[in-house]
């Protein structure tokens, strides 16, 4: 009898050991390069997706400052139409009231009474405002009646009479000093 016993002395558990472990580490290494890839890939997408919004950012900010610089120039606009609207009134205004001064005096004199004497008149907008000296108080009264009746002059009213001397030459007399005032412009009535 002869029996062969066969005993395999390889250490085919080693063998196996190592080969799974050879197995393992290769798929780790390819999971790794995976992971790599990923992270590199996704790391590149979020490069690229800032530059394109920092592109964006960009461009709004130099729209942002062209609206600004055309707001400002609109403004800088207005102002000068303003202005000049101002201006273009004043000059309507003036070429309204260029014959305002000769008309005053002219019906000054026309509407004004015996024994009364303006020192001073002022005009303000549509206010005339005069300071002069009657003989009497009656002349006062006299002057009032006559702007009323003016069709130029409205709502007359008396601010202030006080009595003075006058001296006139070598001789002093008294007076009724006055201040009294009127509104310009009234449309005269056809004749």
């Amino acid at each position: 009898m002869n029996t062969d016993i066969r005993v395999n002395l390889l250490p085919w558990r080693e063998t196996l050991r190592a080969q799974r472990k050879q197995t393992f580490l290769y798929a780790l290494l390819a999971a790794l390069a995976l992971a790599g890839t990923l992270v590199a890939g996704m790391d590149r997408l979020h490069g690229a997706l800032l530059e394109r919004q920092a592109l964006r950012n960009d461009f709004l900010r130099g729209q942002a400052a062209l609206l600004e610089a055309r707001s400002a120039k609109m403004q800088a606009l207005q102002a000068r139409r303003e202005e000049l609207l101002v201006r273009m009134e004043r000059l309507q205004q003036l070429a309204a009231s260029r014959s305002l001064a000769v008309r005053v005096l002219d019906e000054l004199a026309r509407q004004l009474a015996p024994g009364v004497y303006f020192t001073s008149l002022e005009v303000t907008g549509v206010t005339l405002e005069v300071e002069g000296y009657a003989e009497s108080n009656n002349g006062i009264s006299d002057q009032l009646r006559r702007l009323e009746g003016s069709n130029w002059f409205t709502q007359p009213s008396v601010t202030a009479i006080v009595s003075a001397l006058v001296t006139d030459g070598q001789q002093r007399r008294p007076v009724s000093q006055f201040s009294l005032t009127a509104r310009c412009g009234r449309e005269e009535a056809a004749p």
